[in-house]
């Protein structure tokens, strides 16, 4: 890989991190910690959801399960 888009990507890499970071934080403090991690479960979900219907990936059996932990896991963490 070049230098130059080895450089662009580790400043692209970093720029999201800490931005990433600094909104999870920003989002607990509006939203509480069991919002947050409920919808953090749930990224799992609507990353598959995109990916079978923008990239028109096959919908397997492991994006089903996936699928599946994801829910249970949300709702678990919503219980408590």
């Amino acid at each position: 890989m070049p230098l130059p888009v080895m450089k662009l990507s580790v400043a692209i890499v970093i720029v999201c991190k800490v931005n990433s970071t600094f909104l999870n934080s920003r989002a607990v403090a509006e939203l509480g910690a069991d919002r947050v991690a409920i919808i953090g479960t749930l990224g799992p979900v609507i990353t598959t959801s995109l990916a079978v219907s923008i990239l028109n990936e096959a919908y397997t059996i492991y994006y089903g399960l996936g699928t599946l932990f994801g829910y249970f896991r949300g709702g678990i963490v919503r219980q408590e």
